[in-house]
């Protein structure tokens, strides 16, 4: 094919038809690697966004806590071992404790801790309770694309003095 200008206007280049071949499959392999690799997840920096981070839930479980009187308790200890998070009942036994996990989860173990004995009107000891929670806010409802959504749940705690079943719940 001589006499064949592939550049253009101004390039006096004259191709053969073997350097046609090689231009048009190097460009298409090219092309097919670059398509194959973001078929594995692998694409091209320059139109990826970088993000940093993992995936996370917020929740809050709320609740009332109460002796086997149905008498409110003050000052009990309300905490999780998912966060690390802790909060006391207020003069009417009531609490919320609010977190956020980095993993997807759809119930917490929140523990109540007596801390001060008799001065809450008995000795409670420890006890636990799993909580199940509820999806109320789906994903994307925030600046950020990790955010997998809010969990809300709710739990009433009536605690036995120590003297009775050591501090359990009924």
């Amino acid at each position: 094919m001589n006499g064949m200008n592939l550049r253009g206007g101004d390039t006096k280049k004259k191709w053969d038809f073997e350097e046609i071949v090689t231009v048009m499959v190097t460009g298409f392999m090219a092309r097919l690697s670059r398509w194959g690799l973001s078929l594995l997840g692998f694409g091209i920096a320059v139109s990826c966004r970088v993000e940093y981070g993992s995936p996370y839930t917020t929740f809050q479980v709320s609740g009332k806590v109460t002796d086997e009187n149905n008498v409110p308790v003050q000052n009990i200890e309300v905490s999780t071992m998912e966060t690390m998070n802790k909060t006391v009942t207020g003069k009417d036994g009531s609490f919320a404790i609010e977190g956020t996990n980095s993993l997807h989860f759809e119930q917490v173990e929140i523990f109540f801790t007596d801390t001060d004995g008799e001065e809450n009107g008995g000795d409670f000891g420890t006890t636990s309770r799993i909580v199940h929670l509820t999806k109320t806010e789906e994903p994307g409802k925030k600046d950020d694309s990790w955010y997998q959504g809010k969990y809300e749940g709710s739990v009433d705690v009536v605690l036995e003095t120590v003297g009775g079943t050591s501090g359990e719940m009924k």
